[in-house]
């Protein structure tokens, strides 16, 4: 009912609270990162940088999916919900569960 939508949803937000609260703390921590942005705007760089980057960039998207997804299975939400928040097949999802040991709720 509306009061499981309530839950699941604050759960979400939740989440996602702590992810953005953990990846600040790491970046902050990571001093090399402010060299990684200097180098950056320091002059043009080429497409092979370019295209470095933009890897990068995903990994790291990426990585913050795989942490959401793992927080909301931890908080055993449902995997359709996990699937549309972390935009992650539900295969990923089930093998991140695994690695966790924790069961998908259907």
């Amino acid at each position: 009912g509306d009061s499981n939508i309530m839950a699941n949803a604050r759960a979400v937000i939740s989440v996602c609270l702590s992810v953005n609260r953990k990846l600040g703390e790491e970046l902050r921590e990571d001093k090399r990162m402010d060299d990684v942005i200097h180098e950056i705007f320091k002059d043009a760089f080429d497409e092979s940088k370019r295209q470095g980057i933009a890897e990068g960039i995903n990994q790291g998207a990426n990585q913050v999916q795989e942490r959401v997804a793992k927080d909301m299975l931890k908080k055993n939400l449902p995997l359709s919900l996990i699937e549309e928040i972390s935009k992650l097949s539900g295969d990923t999802i089930r093998r991140l569960a695994d690695s966790l040991g924790v069961a998908v709720v259907v």
